[in-house]
């Protein structure tokens, strides 16, 4: 799922952007597709961006990325980057209000960060005291 600028055409699989300047970023959420892929150390991921300069002349940049996958919990929370957590949650929302009252909006992230918290509680947090607030190191400005 793309989150940010531009639109896509119905039954396209490209985005149109009608600029793009250098401080534009850009969200992409990929799910998983259930194949088995536990005894790879990385995913790679690459996306390739065509544009025109202002003098008319064709450019392509291609971004690549590897990932390191991990079916560790902790490892996940450990890693997890409150730049781009809020950046998702953000952008998701902007996304719903175009068909989704404010109170709706606020209702699901508020539901989305509760499940967030709720997992890591659950899952990676040793000896948990229900009245204790616990969060992950790495979302505690979340």
């Amino acid at each position: 799922q793309y989150i940010g600028p531009g639109h896509q055409p119905e039954g396209a699989e490209e985005y149109y952007l009608s600029c793009f300047p250098s401080d534009t970023a850009v969200l992409f959420q990929f799910e998983h597709d259930g194949t088995d892929i536990s005894q790879e150390p990385e995913v790679y991921i690459q996306c390739a961006v065509l544009y025109t300069t202002l003098t008319g002349q064709r450019r392509l940049r291609v971004h690549n990325i590897a990932l390191k996958l991990t079916s560790s919990l902790p490892d996940i929370f450990r890693y997890a980057d409150i730049d781009a957590v809020t950046c998702y949650l953000s952008r998701k929302a902007a996304r719903l209000m175009e068909r989704k009252s404010m109170k709706d909006v606020k209702e699901d992230l508020t539901v989305a960060t509760v499940n967030m918290l709720t997992a890591y509680r659950k899952y990676c947090a040793k000896n948990p005291s229900m009245q204790q607030l616990i969060l992950p190191e790495a979302l505690k400005l979340l």
